[in-house]
């Protein structure tokens, strides 16, 4: 696998504990000064909750005050008629929320789709 940035290390760690060998080359001698990750979405969360690393990505994130701060702003923003009307015409439904908010929905959707994936038979190999 060729870069060790955060998606070459993520992916070599996954495929690394599902037993699969891998050889990681990265271009840099040494780490940069300015890290390649800019930001964790809902994806990475996901595959750090997965790896057992979410409570350490998120000690090492943005402070609880700062994030009520720009949760409060977003909502407010996404209440604006002409960012409301922009956003529906993409298809989406726009709606602002707190981070308790979002991990309460993450938790409804993981509840909502565990059973259906265990019943299809998928298996990650």
């Amino acid at each position: 696998m060729v870069g060790a940035g955060p998606i070459g290390l993520v992916l070599a760690i996954d495929l690394a504990r599902c037993g699969v060998s891998v050889q990681l080359i990265e271009r840099n001698a040494t780490c940069r000064q300015l890290p390649k990750m800019e930001r964790c979405n809902a994806r990475t969360m996901e595959m750090f909750r997965r790896m057992g690393l979410v409570e350490r990505a998120r000690a090492a994130s943005t402070p609880p005050t700062t994030v009520a701060a720009l949760s409060a702003e977003m909502a407010a923003i996404l209440k604006l008629p002409d960012v409301r009307e922009r956003i529906v015409l993409l298809g989406m439904d726009p709606r602002g929320s707190t981070p308790a908010g979002l991990a309460e929905l993450d938790e409804g959707e993981l509840k909502r789709w565990q059973p259906i994936v265990a019943a299809s038979g998928f298996k990650v190999e």
